[in-house]
């Protein structure tokens, strides 16, 4: 989407890819982790996302740059009319400045992050991000979405498929869906309206249950074209009802021990990764194939 000798021309510094950066996380943590997309969900609809972190010599990176591409016809009407204008807010403990900008057939979302309490969102630069974007895009070949088949998962919202999935079982009476810190983002409204991803989490009441744990979803309908060998070199397999190919990694993850799972039906996409006593990723999993195939 933007070359590295243009990122570097904007930006002033050199950059490193997610992909990249994930990788030297896993060399200094050793934490086994599935790896990342590129592309992702997005382009089950023709879309496309790239992050870049700059490079500060440490694991983790230095500011993040992200660019979205989407087709106009499945951008969020919502979102890019909020988004018309810089907008700067936080995702939990990091602000990120946001700006989206149509050109042509496509919608192109330009982010920063993290960004100091007192800065203005960089404009300029999140300017010069979508223009050489939409520029390289001009000259690529056009982009397909994927056929939609009725196989293919609808968005749920979580609360209902925490219900759907009987989440009463794991969690116990009580239990909350959402997110587990931090606001929702404009990226799950657009990932939603498009339907080609959904982020939820689930945690018990600890006041009614006595239990402590936490299940993150990410679901990607239609999103199995993503599976590939990369994956099949990640972990263990694992047989999960539902599933016709299903990889499990348990052990230390970048914060916590965890179990976690990606699989796929044929036709959509699951990540699923749990702690807490008695919640296994297998059995998450199961219950959501099985609450999502009753549309």
């Amino acid at each position: 989407m933007v070359t590295p000798v243009q990122r570097e021309s904007m930006l002033g510094v050199s950059t490193t890819s997610m992909a990249e950066v994930v990788a030297a996380q896993q060399a200094e943590f050793g934490n086994a982790v599935f790896p990342p997309k590129q592309p992702g969900a997005q382009a089950t609809v023709g879309g496309l996302q790239c992050a870049w972190a700059e490079d500060d010599g440490s694991p983790w990176g230095g500011r993040r740059w992200t660019i979205l591409a989407l087709p106009s016809v499945v951008a969020d009407p919502g979102t890019v009319a909020a988004l018309a204008e810089p907008v700067c807010d936080w995702d939990y403990d990091t602000r990120v400045c946001r700006m989206g900008v149509s050109v042509g057939d496509f919608w192109f979302l330009a982010a920063a992050a993290p960004m100091g309490e007192a800065e203005q969102a960089p404009v300029e630069t999140l300017t010069a991000l979508v223009d050489a974007a939409s520029g390289n895009a001009a000259s690529e070949r056009t982009t397909v979405p994927a056929a939609r088949t009725p196989e293919r998962w609808p968005i749920v919202a979580c609360a209902e498929l925490g219900e759907r999935m009987h989440l009463t079982e794991v969690l116990g009476e009580g239990y909350w869906s959402g997110r587990s810190e931090g606001s929702r983002q404009p990226e799950d409204d657009l990932y939603e309206h498009a339907g080609v991803r959904q982020f939820c989490q689930f945690g018990p009441d600890e006041s009614v249950s006595g239990k402590i744990g936490l299940v993150t979803m990410t679901t990607a309908p239609g999103g199995a074209w993503i599976w590939s060998s990369e994956d099949d070199a990640v972990g263990e397999a694992v047989s999960v009802a539902g599933a016709e190919q299903a990889r499990r990694i348990v052990g230390p993850g970048a914060i916590r021990d965890r179990d976690t799972v990606r699989a796929t039906d044929g036709t959509n996409l699951i990540d699923v990764w749990a702690v807490g006593e008695g919640v296994t990723a297998p059995d998450i999993v199961e219950r959501a194939i099985a609450a999502l195939r009753q549309d």
